[in-house]
């Protein structure tokens, strides 16, 4: 039987694998979320839940002279497609445009920020008030979530080729132990 020649982009074809994302938090995720966690410079809470349901903070951007140039107000209404405070707040603040963290300052005072928003806010470097205190377990029966675009503002900002936005939003099924 005769041989047949192959074309160079047949026989490439052929070598490319297909990967399938698996259930569950990626590696990378679990990973980050450590990190971040660690990295917000709130002080832990002893308890997570300080009082009712609903939560506002205030994520404060400031100047170079340490004046405030701009806040948004999250809530746990999920007014800008995010369940925790923390995030809506994030939310709206990309929405504008931004895509940098420095001089970023969060303050939650009516209870602490779980553990998955605390992850978030530790990789993006933002600072937190005083008063405002972290926990390490997920809280609240308002259900967590990220919005595609704060997940790739996260992603962009950790600055790794090997970092998806996915990574961050399978933050959701995370939990320290």
């Amino acid at each position: 039987m005769p041989k047949v020649e192959s074309s160079a982009s047949e026989r490439r074809s052929s070598r490319i694998k297909t990967f399938t994302r698996l259930p569950g938090p990626s590696l990378i995720a679990m990973q980050l979320f450590n990190k971040g966690f660690h990295a917000f410079n709130a002080k832990s809470a002893i308890n997570g839940d300080g009082g009712g349901e609903t939560t506002s903070v205030t994520l404060s951007l400031y100047d170079l002279d340490d004046d405030l140039a701009d806040s948004w107000e999250g809530n746990t209404d999920k007014k800008h497609g995010c369940g925790h405070a923390e995030m809506d707040a994030l939310a709206q603040y990309v929405a504008t445009g931004n895509n940098t963290f420095e001089n970023m300052v969060l303050s939650c005072t009516t209870k602490p920020c779980c553990v998955r928003c605390s992850a978030v806010l530790g990789l993006l470097g933002i600072e937190a008030c005083d008063r405002t205190l972290k926990y390490s377990k997920p809280m609240g029966s308002t259900e967590w979530g990220i919005s595609d675009s704060v997940a790739k503002a996260v992603a962009n900002h950790i600055g790794r080729d090997d970092v998806s936005y996915l990574d961050i939003k399978d933050f959701g099924g995370l939990t320290l132990k």
